[in-house]
């Protein structure tokens, strides 16, 4: 199954302004992108105004339906008179940043508003080269997020973007493995571990967990507060027993794939399809790819999506964004607020909620249940399940490259837990001191 930016939400950075190369997290809307443009209202904010154009840095060529886009470009353009010239985004995410870190830091006012992630907002942010838009923007948008959502796009006090759709961990299943074994999703640790123990045989697996060091990362996010742990304090005990369980999973009883250390975002859907895996806890955005191979999902028959399991202390989700920045460079400061305006309205989010990019206002969300698919299962798993932000700073890439290698290599039975932790701890408190 070949995977978008979308469908990874974390992930990397390249160098410039303290961001090193990675692997990416979800980016777009739909297979790619997950957005268009709008503008509805709206404050204006200052600064020149070309008087009718804008230059939209948005959404990668794959994000479909192309008409989900045009849609709401189209309708900014008949509601303001504004003209868009789109640039689409590299698909791949190294790539867009690269460019775009490489636009901003020379100061290229060729971009006036940018589609960007949680990631790239809060190093852009710091560094200087956005514009804070809090007392700029339509408040309504602001309001219409979760604290949540808000805090992610926020940089030392300022909003430096506009999010409009997001991503979360849940859990995908295969629902005919699943029956033809007379069980159910695990909704806890334990049933998780039993579960897979019961369909491990035959060379297949219970479930995948990802080991390349940027898409572990993922899921150590999203398993350490489950356990009332931190990626950022391995001290803690919860991040250490969710650090056990994985170990568990993967060493101790081997219900997942012998290649962990290998398996990425690639690897596992792939598995997931054939039916080498029969649980994964990842990304929603990957619900896109398993829709468009039309041989697997047929309907729906195998694919099946539940929420998090519960964890010793909850079953909360870890969760990521993207959305409309404003390049402190560009000299439509005015067009480019009203863009952000209209693209973030709960009509301009629903709209591309049909590229299956589920929206970040909570009233778009509703909104949009019967358009993406599994929006009945999205929108009571947000409406039941804690998120927590991850821990994203201009450092969390380099923690990120440097510390998820010593926790695989203890996952995979390479090392002590007490070395890992005290490794880790020593490189995380490195890069925040």
């Amino acid at each position: 199954m070949a995977v978008s930016r979308r469908q990874f939400l974390l992930g990397g950075v390249a160098a410039g302004a303290g961001l090193l190369a990675t692997a990416c997290g979800s980016s777009s809307g739909g297979s790619s992108a997950g957005g268009t443009s709008a503008a509805g209202g709206g404050s204006g904010g200052g600064g020149k105004s070309s008087g009718g154009e804008l230059n939209v840095y948005s959404f990668s060529s794959n994000t479909v339906p192309a008409s989900a886009v045009n849609a709401v470009f189209d309708g900014f353009t008949k509601a303001t008179g504004i003209k868009v010239k789109q640039t689409q985004e590299p698909a791949d995410y190294a790539t867009f940043v690269q460019k775009i870190t490489t636009a901003l830091s020379s100061g290229f006012t060729g971009y006036d508003v940018i589609y960007m992630d949680d990631f790239t907002n809060q190093t852009f942010g710091a560094a200087g080269w956005l514009v804070p838009l809090q007392d700029k923007v339509d408040k309504s948008a602001i309001t219409a997020l979760s604290t949540t959502h808000r805090n992610l796009s926020t940089v030392k006090g300022n909003l430096y973007r506009v999010p409009i759709n997001q991503s979360f961990y849940i859990q995908f299943y295969r629902k005919d493995l699943l029956k033809a074994a007379g069980l159910n999703p695990p909704t806890s640790w334990s049933q998780i571990l039993s579960t897979a123990r019961a369909l491990t045989k035959k060379g297949k697996y219970g479930l995948s967990l990802a080991g390349v060091p940027s898409d572990a990362f993922d899921d150590f996010l999203y398993f350490m507060p489950q356990a009332g742990g931190d990626f950022l304090n391995l001290d803690l005990p919860g991040s250490q027993k969710a650090l056990e369980f994985l170990h568990d999973l993967v060493t101790t009883y081997k219900v997942v794939p012998k290649s962990y250390v290998t398996d990425s975002y690639t690897t596992i859907p792939t598995y997931f399809e054939s039916g080498d895996v029969a649980l994964w806890a990842s990304w929603n955005g990957f619900v896109d790819g398993f829709v468009a191979d039309k041989k697997f999902y047929q309907g729906g028959k195998a694919l099946g999506l539940a929420g998090p399991a519960k964890g010793p202390v909850s079953d909360v989700t870890d969760v990521g964004d993207w959305g409309w920045s404003i390049s402190k460079y560009s000299p439509n400061l005015a067009n480019a607020v009203k863009f952000v305006d209209y693209a973030t309205t709960k009509s301009a989010e629903t709209i591309w909620a049909k590229t299956q990019a589920v929206p970040a206002r909570q009233d778009a969300v509703e909104a949009s249940r019967r358009i993406l698919v599994g929006g009945e299962d999205f929108a009571r798993i947000l409406s039941t399940v804690k998120q927590v932000p991850r821990p994203i700073s201009p450092q969390t890439t380099q923690i990120q490259n440097s510390v998820a290698p010593i926790l695989v290599d203890y996952v995979a039975g390479k090392t002590s837990l007490s070395t890992a932790v005290k490794s880790g701890q020593a490189l995380i408190k490195k890069y925040t001191s």
